[in-house]
């Protein structure tokens, strides 16, 4: 697997994150969590911004729905202030779970990896309860419980889908009109 950048937080449980595949297979090590930031303001590709790679998506609070921006990393969801995917609601514990995203440079794809933290009323993948620390591949489509919310993971794998920026994308041009000349009544004269 390869490094993992973390989405504003400094690195837990020793810098690895323990995998277990949904068959209850082997366990392994995740990546080295590297601390980063976010500030897509700052330049084009600033220093320590993560991958966008996809939503999390819940109609559970609002029929109108809700929507959170995953990026690669740890995207920490829970009710405390810092979370990535603040999930204010009763049920949900401080810092309930995390889904790691990592590039997985030998099979050019993003893997992703759900996380229970221990929390008060557990973490459920497609219906089933995972144990606390035992991170559990997760694919697109596929439904997480965190307390009362029912979220819809939704991955757009820019490696897998050979999605990448355009070489011939231009910039936009701003005008100053105010330098032409008009008529009194605000019509352009003849010559324009």
């Amino acid at each position: 697997m390869a490094n993992t950048k973390l989405n504003n937080y400094s690195a837990q449980n020793g810098g690895t994150i323990p995998i277990q595949n949904s068959e209850g297979g082997n366990m392994k090590s995740g990546g080295t969590i590297i601390a980063g930031h976010e500030d897509d303001h700052k330049s084009e590709n600033p220093e320590g911004v993560n991958t966008l790679v996809g939503f999390l998506v819940s109609y559970s609070k609002t029929e109108l729905g809700e929507y959170w921006v995953l990026r690669e990393g740890n995207n920490f969801l829970g009710k405390e202030n810092d979370c990535n995917i603040k999930l204010n609601e009763g049920t949900v514990s401080s810092k309930h779970a995390t889904l790691n995203i990592t590039r997985n440079e030998d099979e050019n794809k993003f893997d992703v990896v759900l996380i229970d933290t221990a929390s008060a009323n557990g973490t459920f993948l497609n219906g089933k309860k995972i144990l606390a620390y035992n991170g559990i591949i997760a694919k697109n489509n596929d439904k997480l419980r965190i307390g009362n919310y029912e979220l819809k993971l939704m991955i757009v794998d820019k490696y897998a889908e050979n999605l990448k920026k355009s070489d011939i994308f231009r910039g936009i041009v701003d005008y100053d009109y105010s330098s032409r000349e008009f008529n009194s009544d605000g019509t352009k004269p003849m010559n324009y």
